[in-house]
């Protein structure tokens, strides 16, 4: 028997199933189906439309800037917000836009004018300590930002659906850049990258400078005060971050392009500007401009923030799973032992975090950034992207112990 008729068969539309011809109880049990499936979609909020909204109201939640302490400085444990001087746009990220590649977590970063202080647009920063410091590393006791020091820019763990704390939640993402590339470089202007990425490496690193370059030598170690202009280097390319003239629009409103570049004007401004006030041309590098101009906001509101809770928690559980996996790895738990013990050189307990994820790279264990800042939080060394291998043995060795 023939189900469809002549005209479905040729591809119309045909009649509606409430037309006893074709194959009208097939399609009105499709319906009513179809029409079931999306009262529960609706029902546990898995929606397209519900997704969305969850989005945009976890992105753009608002969220009062503030500061530790109320002297009109820029504070380590501020929740602040990075902004443009020439457009007044501030820096925002969208979390959901990743980047598709294997291997390679990132998410798009870039600037508006219209979400004010909200989970998307507020950050926070922390300072970087070396490795191996040199004689050009200055360390600084107090908790305030000074000029030339290096630091990482952590995106609010609200936009991740977390609760504030001062650590980024349990996995920052930090702000980072990397050198043009075949693959990685900015989408419209084709600069340097910047986006948030959850691996701690040096590519996360950043330090202010001053605008002038003729007060950059003087200017250097003095506290960066709330509101002033400066220059945001990325350490390890000396591009800086810059606000490009290039507009799109996602999710979240419109949007301007960032990218690291420094971007210094064609003409002859800045010879000018050297000259009314009195010096050559050849006294002085030439000056950036003003998409390069960037500022701390921070609110009145005075606030230290707290430690997750749950980082004891997610450590010991992430020492479970070392455990298991070196039981099942070649070697066993005595060759993971062996290696992780053969990273302490010179005798002093603290390895590199970047050293410990090959050595369990090798047991079989991949761990991203957020996990061995865990790590190094859990077992603290003198310097932050260090961890006490001992004590980490010793934590391993009693959770293999415990369930082996």
């Amino acid at each position: 028997m023939q189900y469809y008729t002549k005209q479905q068969l040729q591809g119309a539309g045909g009649y509606s199933p409430g037309v006893r011809v074709g194959n009208w109880n097939e399609e009105a049990n499709m319906q009513e189906t179809k029409l079931k499936e999306l009262l529960l979609k609706q029902q546990e909020g898995s929606l397209k439309l519900n997704i969305f909204q969850q989005r945009v109201a976890i992105a753009l939640q608002p969220v009062n800037c503030s500061t530790i302490r109320n002297d009109g400085l820029i504070h380590f444990g501020d929740v602040l917000q990075l902004a443009n001087v020439g457009a007044a746009a501030f820096l925002t990220c969208d979390i959901e836009d990743r980047d598709t590649r294997v291997g390679d977590f990132s998410c798009t970063v870039s600037a508006t004018v219209s979400n004010g202080s909200v989970a998307c647009s507020t950050f926070l920063i922390a300072k970087y300590s070396p490795a191996q410091p040199s004689i050009c590393d200055r360390e600084y006791s107090d908790d305030a930002l000074h000029y030339g020091q290096k630091l990482r820019i952590i995106a609010n763990p609200m936009v991740q659906g977390e609760t504030l704390d001062g650590l980024g939640g349990s996995r920052p993402l930090y702000l980072y850049s990397r050198p043009v590339g075949t693959t990685h470089f900015a989408k419209f202007s084709r600069h340097q990258l910047v986006a948030l990425t959850d691996r701690a490496s040096y590519d996360t690193v950043w330090q202010v400078v001053a605008v002038d370059p003729g007060q950059r030598g003087v200017s250097e170690g003095v506290q960066v005060m709330a509101g002033a202009p400066f220059l945001l280097q990325h350490c390890a390319t000396k591009q800086d971050l810059c606000l490009e003239n290039h507009s799109f629009v996602n999710d979240l409103g419109s949007q301007l392009e960032v990218s690291a570049h420094s971007s210094f004007s064609k003409g002859q401004k800045s010879v000018c500007d050297m000259e009314r006030m009195g010096r050559t041309q050849g006294q002085l590098d030439k000056a950036e401009g003003e998409p390069n101009h960037w500022t701390f906001l921070t609110g009145n509101t005075v606030a230290t923030l707290p430690m997750t809770s749950d980082q004891g928690e997610g450590a010991q559980a992430l020492i479970k799973i070392i455990a298991q996996s070196a039981d099942a790895g070649p070697g066993g738990w005595v060759g993971l032992k062996r290696k992780l013990l053969h990273l302490d050189v010179d005798g002093s307990g603290a390895v590199n975090a970047e050293d410990l994820s090959i050595a369990l790279r090798h047991a079989g264990l991949c761990l991203n950034g957020g996990e061995l800042q865990l790590l190094a939080r859990q077992w603290p060394t003198v310097h932050s992207d260090q961890v006490d291998v001992l004590a980490l043995v010793q934590a391993i060795e009693k959770a293999f112990c415990t369930d082996y």
